[in-house]
């Protein structure tokens, strides 16, 4: 039976050219289907794709971004970093007007991505300025980020679709299938495990797939070897708070003397139990030989070595090729003053170029989707060829900055040197030759012996005696 009603709204649709686009997938994992009440808060997602085989490593990895300082804090600065620029403006993604070799790029295919990075779904760029950022963070913590791109009819032609919307997938709802020679059959996102019939279906051409260090279907996380860091680290750190506890809350001492039973000793408690729950104590009445005291705290640093166990921890919770220096006290741990000394901004800046190419590869399968949509394949295959550029990340932005700074005043400082006239010349001269009379004048005073101490250390300048 033809379902008129979602036959009416296509049509109407349709005709008023709405910003509507065709989004299948859900932002959130589908975990019950049919309800929208979870939409309208940012909840944790609840995984439900095994990494390597084990869904607690799943769990474990959105624990690690949630909830470790070094791990969270670390990937942040990084996905952040791809985005900056010295003076606070946002450092995105564009096309070079020419290739590396010097050949021109069609400005069909300028326009287009000058077009693909300033569309807007609602309020918010698809994949323009930081709008790529969440995927930089997933791929990184998770291991892979996923894009859904909204395809709609911007006309009445018969090929007129362009790319109008996109919105991120929960990364651990999506499955993807390959087949036995590795092309991509579909994206599904399940609502369980096993297939269901609540499962969405994705056309592979309209998801684009961030993966880190890619292992075949799945990315790999920058941070899966420090989940062991991580478990240990919550352990340390509760035995390292109950150790400090111990030690810095010293017992008081009530010693009976030696002729008193055990009976003795609970009568005195219970004595003395009942006046602390009344109050202050002011009067304390004791037995003949009895004693009250603080216990001796033991000698040394006791919790030193439990102290450097979990700092060594943090410092294995930092994922690789980011800088210890990041974190106040790093330093401290084993290894942070080495890293320190083998220029760490080097290796750091080659995990921004490297976070930056992988989004860029999935921006230029956008752009070749939006070319073939426009103006077909051939012409999509005669101008494949073009290049996805980033602004200049800064290494160290104060020696830059001020650089640029001084590079920028030369020109005028040079104007101002070829300016000088002669008459300015002249006026160095006459204030030369005005000092020389005033020290002439001097020396004539100290001839004739009025002569100051100012006057004298001129003289003696000039070899006078008085």
């Amino acid at each position: 039976m033809v379902n008129y009603n979602k036959l009416f709204q296509k049509i109407w649709r349709f005709f008023r050219r709405s910003s509507t686009s065709e989004l299948e997938g859900y932002r959130q994992a589908i975990f019950y289907p049919g309800s929208t009440l979870r939409a309208n808060y940012d909840l944790p997602e609840i995984p439900i794709r095994p990494t390597y085989g084990d869904l607690n490593l799943s769990y474990e990895l959105l624990e690690a971004y949630h909830w470790s300082y070094e791990y969270r804090h670390a990937i942040d600065t990084v996905a952040s970093d791809c985005f900056q620029q010295l003076q606070g403006q946002i450092a995105s993604w564009f096309v070079e007007d020419k290739l590396s070799d010097g050949t021109k790029v069609a400005p069909e295919v300028l326009e287009v991505a000058e077009e693909l990075a300033n569309t807007r779904y609602g309020k918010d760029l698809i994949l323009g300025g930081d709008a790529l950022m969440r995927a930089a963070i997933e791929c990184l913590a998770f291991g892979d980020s996923f894009i859904e791109l909204g395809l709609e009819k911007t006309g009445l032609g018969k090929d007129e679709w362009d790319i109008t919307s996109a919105q991120y997938l929960p990364v651990f709802s999506i499955f993807v299938e390959k087949d036995a020679q590795s092309r991509t059959l579909s994206y599904l996102q399940r609502s369980r495990l096993s297939p269901s019939e609540d499962d969405v279906a994705f056309n592979p051409l309209k998801i684009l797939h961030f993966k880190y260090k890619s292992r075949g279907l799945y990315g790999n996380p920058i941070g899966f070897p420090s989940l062991e860091a991580w478990r240990k680290f919550k352990e340390c750190s509760v035995a390292l708070e109950t150790a400090a506890r111990d030690v810095a809350i010293v017992p008081w001492l009530h010693i009976l003397p030696e002729d008193k039973t055990e009976k003795d000793r609970i009568e005195y408690m219970q004595r003395h139990e009942a006046m602390a729950a009344s109050g202050i104590i002011t009067n304390l009445y004791l037995m003949n030989g009895a004693e009250v005291k603080k216990a001796t705290i033991a000698a040394g640093d006791t919790l030193k070595p439990l102290m450097d166990y979990w700092l060594q921890l943090r410092y294995m919770c930092i994922p690789p090729r980011i800088p210890a220096w990041l974190f106040p006290g790093m330093l401290d741990a084993n290894g942070g003053a080495k890293d320190l000394n083998g220029q760490p901004a080097l290796t750091y800046s080659r995990l921004i170029s490297e976070v930056r190419s992988l989004l860029g590869e999935q921006v230029r399968w956008a752009i070749n989707m939006k070319l073939v949509l426009r103006y077909g394949y051939d012409f999509y295959y005669a101008n494949r060829k073009f290049d996805i550029c980033w602004p200049e990340w800064i290494l160290t932005p104060l020696t830059d900055y001020a650089q640029e700074l001084r590079v920028k005043d030369e020109p005028s400082m040079a104007a101002e040197e070829d300016d000088d006239t002669e008459e300015d010349i002249n006026e160095e001269d006459g204030e030369e030759d005005g000092q020389e009379d005033v020290e002439e004048e001097e020396l004539d005073k100290v001839r004739t012996g009025k002569h100051s101490k100012h006057t004298k250390k001129l003289r003696r300048r000039n070899g006078a005696k008085i």
